[in-house]
């Protein structure tokens, strides 16, 4: 199990493409003057979304790694089961996006 920065509860608020940002009608007209044009899927708009959301997923909680350790040293460290399933689908959801 990864130690994160993660919003501890489950997934984000997903909205719309308003929700990643559109480019402006200026912006729209110069890549169609210019020949290139770029349209993003609904997994690509939502794997974004969750990425300013949630963050760098790979960054290590060092001082939240240092205090489970010394609960787990002194015998008080316990967690709520369920608590533990719903992150635990959240984790696996979140990878299979990316």
């Amino acid at each position: 199990m990864k130690i994160t920065q993660r919003p501890a509860t489950g997934l984000p608020d997903i909205g719309g493409s308003a929700a990643v940002g559109n480019a402006t009608d200026g912006e729209s007209a110069q890549r169609h003057r210019s020949g290139d044009r770029v349209e993003l899927s609904q997994g690509a708009r939502l794997r974004a979304q969750l990425r300013r959301d949630i963050g760098d997923i790979n960054e290590v909680a060092s001082d939240r790694v240092a205090a489970l350790r010394a609960e787990i040293v002194a015998g008080t460290y316990h967690r709520d089961s369920h608590a533990v399933a719903e992150r635990f689908l959240v984790d696996v959801a979140g990878e299979l996006l990316t």
